[in-house]
């Protein structure tokens, strides 16, 4: 990692600890009364979770792109979009939109899953199964039925949870510093608590 990629990680990161752990950005009564700026921060949020990723080269195949999908209603759609064409390793991102009838020709990296699609979880994850893709939803239990990156709010801060035996099983590689931020690590099938 040369010095530029670097200092865009940490750059990243911060705005992580921003996003995800302070109160002044999630549930204080400001981003409550502006979902433009709420819908804004959670979209920072998917795009930045994605960059502390290490994906297998297969996952690219003759991709140029690093595309993030979205299934379900997403009301921060048209913020993640503002994303387009920033990079994450490399490679110029692209977000899509997926369907069921689409599932099977995914080609994304990153996969949000919205939490209007609780219906069809079940499906949807075993259509990306054995496929190197980061999964990540804000719908209950989503670490616990086989998701990667579980979204969540306490104690009016939103934070994350990691399920690392679901990623390493796709040879999906998390890194330590988000390993250190989240809530709590699955691994090994045993629930990891990090301090407050």
């Amino acid at each position: 990692m040369d010095k530029g990629q670097y200092f865009l990680l940490r750059k990243s990161l911060f705005f992580l600890i921003f996003c995800l752990v302070s109160n002044s950005s999630f549930g204080d009564p400001s981003t409550e009364n502006n979902p433009a700026l709420w819908h804004k921060k959670k979209a920072g949020v998917l795009y930045n979770l994605s960059k502390f990723i290490d994906w297998p080269d297969a996952a690219f195949g003759k991709e140029q792109t690093f595309n993030i999908c979205v299934f379900g209603e997403t009301p921060f759609f048209a913020a993640l979009k503002t994303f387009e064409k920033r990079q994450i390793r490399g490679k110029a991102v692209r977000i899509h939109t997926q369907r069921l009838q689409t599932l099977n020709t995914l080609s994304c990296q990153t996969l949000y899953i919205s939490a209007s699609s609780a219906a069809s979880f079940s499906t949807i994850l075993s259509s990306v199964h054995n496929k190197p893709i980061l999964t990540i939803s804000d719908m209950p239990d989503f670490i616990s039925q086989g998701g990667m990156i579980g979204l969540i709010q306490a104690k009016q801060r939103v934070r994350f949870m990691i399920n690392l035996d679901a990623a390493k099983s796709v040879k999906l590689l998390i890194s330590a510093p988000l390993l250190r931020l989240a809530k709590s690590v699955k691994y090994r099938k045993t629930r990891l608590d990090n301090p407050e």
